[in-house]
């Protein structure tokens, strides 16, 4: 499912059982480059922007970002400074994104 696609399943059972919409808490994990390992990291990269920009825009709250894994192209084990800029990276497009969609800023869970 798309980000969409698994927000709107989740508030029909939400709706099925009674339960407030306004109450449910989306989250996202291992979002990141860690799907497209076996690509180089600028292709893992670009991927993981969409992915970041359709969580969030899709209003899921908690973004669990995950760059620690090593891409292609990476060195083995990855040095904190690149997970690091990978990770700060993605959180300003998530902020950018939820101010674009008049949401409120996420929060984090990194790795």
């Amino acid at each position: 499912m798309t980000p969409p696609q698994y927000r709107d399943y989740v508030g029909t059972l939400a709706d099925e059982e009674g339960f407030p919409r306004e109450r449910l808490i989306l989250g996202g994990a291992h979002l990141g480059p860690n799907a497209w390992q076996k690509h180089p990291a600028a292709e893992a990269m670009t991927h993981a922007r969409g992915l970041i920009e359709a969580y969030v825009a899709a209003g899921f709250h908690k973004i669990h970002l995950d760059c620690s894994m090593s891409c292609a192209d990476d060195p083995v084990p990855l040095p904190d400074a690149i997970v690091a800029a990978r990770s700060a990276e993605l959180a300003g497009i998530a902020e950018r994104t939820a101010a674009e969609h008049g949401l409120p800023p996420p929060v984090y869970a990194c790795r």
